[in-house]
């Protein structure tokens, strides 16, 4: 697993050879636990909403490190179908 503390520095995320969850991105990155993880995944079960707006309600994460998430996300996605390494 890698560990990264900067969300907004992409260049640090290259390495990644397989699609990353969002929740996964945040705990690499230093700003989730496994125990607030699991949490919120247990409210995602019943309510039915995005992991990002319970980790939001939750106050844990703020909207902007959710959002630097998503776009690291699609970054490795994008890297991942064009073959990149």
């Amino acid at each position: 697993m890698y560990f990264m503390k900067n969300l907004s520095n992409i260049k640090g995320w290259l390495d990644i050879q397989e699609h990353q969850k969002i929740g996964e991105i945040l705990m690499q990155s230093g700003k989730l636990t496994l125990h607030d993880l699991g949490i919120a995944l247990d409210i995602q079960n019943f309510e039915k909403m995005q992991l990002g707006d319970i980790l939001l309600n939750m106050k844990i994460v703020s909207k902007q490190e959710i959002e630097s998430a998503l776009n690291i996300q699609k970054e490795i996605d994008v890297r991942l179908e064009k073959g990149e390494e």
